[in-house]
């Protein structure tokens, strides 16, 4: 007796579950004025208002719904039951803003009931270059009976980073000055003396890290590194050529949906070898005593004139020789940057913490020869950059520094 009393209510409830878990309970918002009637149960022959119309639910295939018209059994489907997706009713557009499963009991009873639905503001990319959803109705929020609920809850306090694609670019440094100020042997020469030169190389930029490298040509300095004296005048470099590198890592956070902030640092190391060119005073003959000194015949001191004495000889001429300098720089870095779906804009603030500037080659003048030496004139740098992207995938950059490097960039990238 309890078996045959036990099992058909097992089947009653396996029943009752099964259908449960087969209806979905969704919201229906019109797309223009955000009236929203909900839930509604997927049960064929359920029934509710919308836009003025009454329409029953009608049997469908699982993941979709069809409707008809209550007066003119019209139909209209199959719809996709998913959020947000966009469907008509008669002659006006719909939204599901929530579609979730049915939990009571009685799946054909009318539950719903007309509220105002809230439009939420478009979803922003993380990553600069691609396109933002659009603007969506949501459901307000659910009357509640706790008397503290209009109150807002404390959110833990935390930093939204700012994530970039991957990126690669090819560049080239139209103009490359760096001003030095030069000494030769320990003494002061000419200041904010510019070295320029002509840059091309590949750059790219993974998850903060950045890193340049590149060649550089065309190295002159457009004046005389010391003063035009007796000594030496016309020091001057020219033909240079080398390798540059660059490595850095920035901390980026948002600010807002389009304003970000970055903080960081970067190493940067070039090696240019050059023809180096003055024209110097040199001694070419070493001196002797123009007199000689003798006795005569009464034991004093006679002094005659030796035709053999000469006194030192100086010439001037050209003198050139191979130079190589280098310049190591380690820079801590702060910027801010806007950025919309295809275009963004930025200023970079760059201070020098440490540099080391080598020159090896010694000049003759004189009596003896005298080291260059040069050290940056500057330690600060503003660089404002820009970019656009045109098609998908591909941008192009722009960069234009001014203080310790006066610098002009063009570029083409490609971000994965």
């Amino acid at each position: 007796m309890p078996r045959r009393i036990i099992l058909p209510l097992l089947l009653l409830a396996l029943s009752v579950l099964s259908a449960q878990a087969a209806y979905k309970a969704f919201w229906v918002t019109e797309a223009i004025s955000g009236i929203t009637v909900g839930p509604v149960v997927n049960k064929p022959g359920n029934r509710f208002v919308a836009g003025g119309s009454s329409w029953v639910v009608l049997d469908s295939r699982p993941g979709e719904i069809n409707f008809a018209d209550a007066r003119t059994l019209a139909v209209q489907g199959p719809y996709a039951l998913a959020e947000q997706r966009m469907f008509e009713l008669g002659e006006l557009a719909y939204v599901f803003t929530r579609v979730e499963d049915y939990k009571g009991d009685r799946p054909g009873d009318d539950a719903s009931r007309v509220s105002q639905a809230r439009r939420a503001p478009a979803q922003k990319a993380e990553e600069p270059g691609s396109r933002d959803l659009p603007e969506r109705w949501v459901l307000g929020p659910v009357p509640s009976t706790n008397p503290a609920a209009h109150k807002d809850a404390v959110e833990p306090w935390s930093i939204p980073t700012l994530s970039l694609r991957p990126a690669v670019v090819g560049f080239v440094d139209l103009v490359d000055k760096v001003q030095y100020d030069w000494k030769l042997g320990g003494l002061s020469g000419s200041r904010k003396q510019s070295l320029q030169v002509v840059r091309a190389g590949v750059s790219g930029e993974w998850n903060g890290f950045h890193a340049d490298l590149g060649i550089s040509t065309g190295g002159k300095t457009s004046g005389t590194l010391v003063k035009d004296g007796l000594a030496v005048s016309r020091l001057r470099i020219r033909g240079g050529k080398g390798l540059f590198a660059e490595a850095g890592y920035d901390y980026s956070f948002l600010l807002d949906d389009e304003w970000s902030v970055s903080v960081g640092g970067a190493a940067s190391w070039q090696r240019i070898g050059a023809d180096i060119s003055a024209h110097c005073a040199r001694k070419v003959s070493e001196a002797s005593s123009p007199f000689v000194y003798v006795l005569d015949d009464a034991g004093n001191v006679a002094i005659e004139q030796s035709a053999e004495g000469q006194a030192d000889t100086y010439e001037f001429g050209d003198w050139s020789s191979d130079l190589t300098i280098e310049d190591l720089r380690v820079a801590a870095a702060v910027g801010l940057r806007y950025d919309q779906w295809y275009w963004g804009l930025g200023a970079r603030f760059q201070l020098d913490c440490f540099g080391d500037v080598s020159a090896d080659v010694d000049i003759p003048a004189l009596n003896g020869s005298y080291g260059l030496s040069a050290k940056r004139s500057q330690p600060v740098s503003l660089v404002l950059s820009g970019w656009y992207s045109p098609v998908d995938n591909w941008y192009a950059i722009g960069a234009l520094s001014f203080g310790g490097e006066t610098r002009f960039r063009v570029g083409v990238g490609y971000f994965f």
